[in-house]
């Protein structure tokens, strides 16, 4: 621990002459801390030290050990048993009094199962299920387990706690009966507690075996409750081993009603008129209930509303809408349907259903069909069209108003229609109905046609966004090419409908001069950012003039300069009299003509800087393109280049 001290705590050389200590044990039963063991690895010598003042001193602890190195000391706290592996095997004693005795049967015993002649190098212990292993590792023999003591005879009972039933339904508590150290009385098996009305085993009592023995609860009830209550499973041994499971038995319910209206309409090739029922539940019922038609006509379908799936509980029932849908293949005529439910986790004992009566028409009618019901979002600024399509069916030819309607919410403030009335054709008339509004929100509505006697009505939904604007109040700037004109005051960016941001705001510059750019300041606007100032300012480039010759006062070129480059050469050559050296002395010349070339070259001879010439002057209009999610806006300033 942080803080603490060490201390020597020495053996005598009377007891441990120069031995190396082969293990250490300390004894945790004794409630001071104090008692300890020592192993020692030599020939002639003590073997096992015991302390039990915590090394003030000690005391040899080794008679009836065999002459041999200890590698490894084990203490069994709850049998007060010390073990020690030597060289030659493993040996126990009482951790009262030193008298070691082998463990096992000793190797001249002439007994099977002895530990091989291979030192032990640990010692360890298990306790499996109340029985006792003592298991020791050799020096290249292996693994060995020893059982000292067996537990006590028992079993163990398994069974799911919770089940879910339905009223009068009889349900099993499958479980298992599992011997425990060689159980093997019967068992008797009852319910205790909160029982329902039918609680029992189908066969009592029922013996344990160690792969476990099957065992059946039956219960059930014939009302909607929640039950608690104990499967006490009671042993018929002399001293009864006891053990009592708690489980849960769970009864619950749910009903459709009849629906209401009982007979539904269904104009070839339209959905029929509405129906609904409500799905209840009682109890602690959580499940998922799968609703579905029976009896539909070739080319008819159930469709529910909101699912055909639901979860109603106890507190919270589910309306449902129904309607039936017939097509060009369905047969005019009269049908009884059933509408079924059914338990998707738990099935239900008996079926829920309940009648409704679908009437299949011919008569002359319309069908509406919108193509984009739920179009992307658009800002409170634009405009969404609603693409349908009024297609005539066996014979139709009536004008037909086209309106938006109320659905989940109201309609938006502008709804336009292009062609209203539109008269329906057999290939279809399409029509296109303008929406738009100024409130930032998602709209839920229907678009409304009718002829004053048939009526089809198809739900749609507009998104709209916020949108931003952009205050600009700067003046026009003038600046010098080469200068950074600064706009004045800053642009201002708000967002619409808001009080900040959806999304994050950044623009770009068009419009500008050649040679020029344009930088913001900030570079964008975060999303949740409120009403943000952003200062533009617009670099422009300075013309750069053509340079004049630098180095000679006169132009090296012509005969002239090259005879005077070729004198070093000829001089050189002049003076060497061998073939062999005028012939070095000139590539020498040659090359220090070059040397003077290159350094007229440098010196500027005959160069000069390309001009530059920047930003041309004149008036410009610059415009500022900004972009926040889907919305965008737009402003110009201007510029005078001089």
């Amino acid at each position: 621990n942080s803080g603490a001290s060490w201390s020597t705590q020495s053996v005598p050389s009377s007891l441990n002459p120069s031995y190396t200590i082969g293990d250490i044990a300390i004894d945790t039963s004794d409630p001071n801390g104090t008692t300890a063991y020592v192993g020692l690895q030599g020939f002639g010598t003590n073997h096992v030290l015991k302390t039990t003042n915590a090394g003030t001193s000690w005391s040899n602890f080794s008679t009836g050990l065999p002459n041999a190195p200890v590698n490894s000391l084990l203490v069994d706290t709850v049998a007060h048993v010390l073990y020690v592996g030597m060289d030659v095997g493993v040996f126990s004693t009482s951790t009262t009094a030193a008298s070691w005795t082998e463990v096992g049967p000793a190797p001249s015993s002439g007994t099977a199962g002895y530990i091989p002649d291979a030192p032990v190098t640990r010692l360890r212990m298990f306790n499996n299920a109340g029985t006792k292993i003592l298991r020791a590792s050799t020096y290249g023999r292996g693994i060995w387990q020893f059982q000292l003591t067996t537990g006590t005879p028992d079993f163990t009972v398994s069974v799911p706690t919770t089940l879910t039933a339905y009223p009068n339904q009889t349900l099993p508590y499958n479980g298992t009966l599992t011997a425990v150290n060689a159980y093997a009385s019967p068992v008797g098996l009852t319910c205790t507690g909160g029982v329902p009305t039918t609680c029992a085993a189908a066969t009592t009592p029922v013996t344990p075996t160690a792969g476990g023995a099957a065992f059946a609860i039956n219960a059930a009830n014939a009302s909607v409750a929640d039950f608690s209550f104990t499967i006490h499973a009671l042993g018929t041994d002399s001293v009864p081993v006891v053990h009592d499971t708690p489980v849960t038995l769970h009864v619950v319910d749910f009903a459709i009603p009849a629906p209401n209206p009982g007979t539904v309409t269904a104009n070839i090739p339209n959905v029929s008129n509405p129906t609904t029922f409500t799905v209840s539940a009682s109890g602690s019922f959580a499940d998922t209930v799968t609703l579905g038609c029976i009896g539909v006509p070739p080319g008819a379908i159930c469709s529910f509303s909101p699912s055909a799936t639901v979860q109603p509980t106890s507190s919270t029932p589910v309306l449902v809408t129904l309607t039936v849908g017939a097509s060009t293949t369905t047969t005019p005529g009269s049908y009884p349907l059933t509408i079924s439910a059914h338990d998707a986790t738990n099935p239900e004992p008996v079926a829920k259903v309940q009648a409704l009566t679908l009437n299949v028409t011919a008569n002359p009618d319309y069908t509406l069909a919108i193509g984009n019901p739920t179009p992307p979002a658009i800002t409170k600024q634009g405009q969404q069209p609603f693409n349908g399509t009024l297609t005539a069916f066996q014979g139709y030819n009536k004008p037909v108003t086209i309106t938006c309607a109320a659905g989940a919410t109201a309609p938006p403030a502008t709804c336009l229609v292009t062609t209203s009335p539109t008269t329906p054709t057999v290939g279809g008339a399409s029509f296109t109905v303008l929406t738009a509004d100024t409130v930032v929100g998602t709209l839920n509505f229907i678009i409304h046609t009718t002829d004053g006697t048939i009526t089809h009505d198809l739900p749609v939904t507009l998104v709209l966004q916020e949108d931003f604007n952009i205050i600009n109040t700067t003046t026009s700037q003038t600046v010098t090419a080469g200068g950074t004109a600064s706009y004045t005051p800053p642009l201002s960016f708000n967002p619409d409908g808001a009080a900040t941001f959806l999304n994050a705001v950044s623009y770009t510059c068009t419009g500008l001069p050649s040679l020029s750019s344009c930088t913001f300041s900030p570079a964008s606007i975060p999303a949740g950012s409120g009403s943000t100032p952003v200062t533009l300012s617009i670099h422009t480039t300075a013309p750069v003039a053509s340079g004049a010759p630098l180095g000679l006062p006169w132009k090296p070129s012509g005969p002239l300069f090259a005879f005077w480059l070729s004198l070093p050469a000829l001089a050189i050559v002049s003076m060497g009299a061998h073939r062999r050296a005028r012939k070095r002395l000139a590539i020498l010349g040659g090359l220090l003509a070059l040397g003077l070339v290159g350094s007229f070259a440098a010196c500027g001879g005959g160069s000069s800087h390309q001009p530059q010439p920047g930003t041309p002057p004149g008036p410009y209009t610059v415009t500022i393109k900004a972009v926040s999610g889907i919305a965008n806006q737009s402003t110009t300033v201007k510029l005078v280049v001089q």
